[in-house]
């Protein structure tokens, strides 16, 4: 180090200079923001919560409508109880009601026709729709029955002569 009698500061020569710090941020990644949305949050950290919910909210429908009466029949349809059936047969509107779902369940070229019923659910057929029973010979809906291919004419197997 040198002092100059004029200047009042002391002069470091340039190699006596401290180097300047390393930056501690050049060796992290880049941070970028990232959102995170109910959904994320919903299947990651809340997902079991949240499907218990689910789950007892389902158990409770299915349990509800048990109670009111209401049984399913083997073609999916809903049967009401006794009560609920003799209060409904009272009213002459609750007829006309049964009667519109009943022929929407038919296919649109039937409610022109005449109607004859499947052998195997009862359903109402036109004579185009329906399929006879190549070993029975009774009337089926395509529903309750299968197309054979095995020889050179298309021949339909009724679900009980399978």
């Amino acid at each position: 180090m040198k002092f100059s009698p004029t200047c009042k500061y002391i002069t470091i020569p340039f190699k006596e200079v401290m180097p300047k710090r390393k930056s501690c941020f050049d060796e992290l990644p880049i941070l970028s923001k990232m959102h995170v949305g109910e959904k994320e949050v919903d299947l990651g950290v809340n997902f079991e919560t949240n499907m218990s919910k689910v789950f007892e909210k389902t158990h409770a429908l299915l349990f509800n409508a048990n109670s009111n009466g209401l049984h399913s029949l083997p073609n999916g349809d809903l049967q009401t109880s006794d009560a609920n059936f003799a209060k409904d047969s009272l009213h002459p509107a609750a007829k006309a009601s049964e009667k519109k779902i009943a022929d929407a369940a038919m296919n649109s070229c039937c409610l022109s026709q005449q109607t004859l019923p499947c052998y195997f659910c009862e359903k109402k057929v036109c004579p185009s729709c329906c399929r006879m029973c190549h070993n029975c010979t009774m009337p089926f809906c395509h529903l309750c029955s299968i197309m054979q291919y095995s020889s050179h004419e298309e021949t339909a197997l009724c679900l009980s002569c399978l």
